[in-house]
């Protein structure tokens, strides 16, 4: 009997991601052979992560693969049940045996790893399991590499060391990737907002590549709100049509209005959808209002559509509006033309800057909290009881995964 086991650490439902642990002495010849390319030793050291194509039929899957251990070996594929099963049936025909997830539980797991390092695993696979994009699947692997578990452990060493500003500074380069980490299980909200009939569901089309949205040129077409979950560059976005925002009498119109300014409070960005052709209007006024409310603040990027059918800013510059609000800018675009201004706007404004390999990023909310309250611990004056509340905190931090 081989002594290669496989087994599918994710629950057989679909799901964004899934989960295939691959354990025994013969798992690179095994990959190998399924690959129909070889896997040296020297390529694969634990921790290294790649992107491979998996041969399924004539076909092939994209995934991602990491060792974990010398023995272990981790590949991380789409979540529906069939690709899987698929990659399962591989490992079997190549000499694996396939186990459940009870089975493998029961397996020694490796000793040479701490609690912490355990939990954060566990944390990890949480949220692949949830996440919808590789790239943002590609940095949970970093995490579970270690890149996560080595910055805790820092932080600790130098707090320990009284280093107490070395260690607020290591804090704050890592907490500038607070927003990117909550955002690589769930897609960032994007939300189109503007008046009837500005052109929001043909933009939310052109931007999700589908036809989710009707189009129709009479002005209030959309009543309620409607969800696609794309990918800017490789980030999972999840870009929100809204019902026209308007004073009206009409009783399903004025509910989704209603519904569109609830949709805009949730919203990390919101686009506010001008038409060129007639430019800037009093409804922009109370939808920019809106965003930029104490209750409500956010992002804004102003998409001037039907740009193709307008030689010229109108006769009012659309800046002295923008004048009014936070900083951000404004857009040209075509919803039936060019819209790779508004794509690289969208993800610009979402994410400024993009990490490095490796890089630790905190992406469970409960441990961004915990690490902000350190943060404020290290930068007041260390006194016997700051220095006891620190070192409560860095234990709940230690502990919460």
């Amino acid at each position: 009997m081989s002594d290669t086991l496989a087994c599918r650490l994710t629950a057989p439902l679909p799901s964004a991601i899934a989960t295939v642990a691959i354990r025994g002495s013969q798992l690179l010849d095994i990959v190998s052979r399924c690959l129909k390319r070889p896997l040296a030793e020297h390529q694969w050291p634990v921790g290294r992560v790649r992107f491979l194509k998996w041969p399924i039929g004539d076909d092939s899957e994209h995934v991602v693969a990491c060792r974990i251990d010398q023995q272990i070996f981790e590949i991380h594929c789409h979540g529906g049940v069939a690709i899987s099963n698929a990659i399962l049936s591989a490992l079997r025909d190549q000499g694996c045996v396939v186990i459940d997830q009870s089975e493998w539980s029961q397996l020694d797991q490796p000793t040479d790893k701490s609690a912490l390092e355990r939990s954060l695993e566990r944390l990890c696979e949480q949220a692949l399991m949830l996440t919808t994009s590789e790239r943002a699947a590609g940095i949970l692997l970093d995490q579970a590499n270690g890149a996560l578990h080595q910055f805790i452990v820092k932080v600790e060493d130098l707090v320990r060391d009284q280093q107490w500003s070395e260690a607020a500074r290591v804090i704050e380069d890592v907490s500038k990737w607070d927003s990117l980490g909550l955002h690589l299980a769930e897609p960032w909200k994007v939300v189109l907002a503007g008046p009837p009939n500005v052109g929001k569901s043909s933009l939310i089309n052109a931007l999700s590549g589908q036809t989710l949205a009707i189009v129709h040129k009479e002005a209030g077409t959309t009543r309620d709100w409607i969800e696609a979950h794309t990918q800017i560059d490789g980030w999972p976005v999840s870009l929100t049509d809204t019902a026209g925002i308007r004073q009206t009498d009409e009783q399903i119109e004025r509910e989704g209005v209603k519904r569109a300014t609830e949709r805009i409070a949730l919203a990390d960005l919101v686009v506010i959808v001008v038409d060129a052709t007639i430019g800037w209007t009093e409804q922009h006024d109370e939808i920019a209002a809106i965003c930029n409310s104490q209750e409500h603040a956010r992002k804004i990027l102003i998409a001037w559509n039907k740009s193709d059918l307008s030689a010229g800013w109108p006769a009012q510059d659309p800046l002295r509006f923008w004048g009014q609000m936070q900083a951000g800018k404004i857009v040209r675009c075509s919803a039936t033309g060019d819209i790779a201004e508004l794509f690289s706007a969208i993800l610009l404004e979402l994410v400024p800057e993009q990490p490095a390999n490796g890089v630790p990023i905190v992406f469970d909310r409960s441990q961004q909290q915990l690490l902000k309250k350190i943060l404020t611990c290290l930068k007041s004056r260390i006194s016997p009881t700051s220095e006891c509340e620190l070192n409560l905190l860095l234990q709940e931090l230690t502990r919460k995964p």
